[in-house]
């Protein structure tokens, strides 16, 4: 249940409205399921993901929303004290 009240509301707030509307196992195979390699020298290691820009511009948009959101929770937290 856990698991998918989390995923709705990663639908919901974070993706951008046409992928928010997706199934689960779409959601899955477009963003979670992303072919990569590890690769890296010495003890250093990182995944180097294939080239999608849609997934780029996803990621984007991801990472705004957490930044809009992180922001109107900290206010939230200053006006409550």
């Amino acid at each position: 249940m856990l698991a998918y009240n989390l995923l709705n509301w990663f639908r919901q707030t974070l993706l951008p409205v046409d992928t928010a509307r997706a199934e689960v196992s779409t959601i899955r195979m477009i963003i979670f399921n992303v072919p990569g390699n590890i690769v890296g020298n010495g003890r250093y290691r990182h995944i180097r993901l294939v080239g999608n820009q849609w997934l780029q511009k996803t990621i984007g948009f991801i990472k705004a929303k957490l930044k809009e959101f992180i922001g109107v929770k900290t206010w939230i937290n200053v006006i409550q004290i």
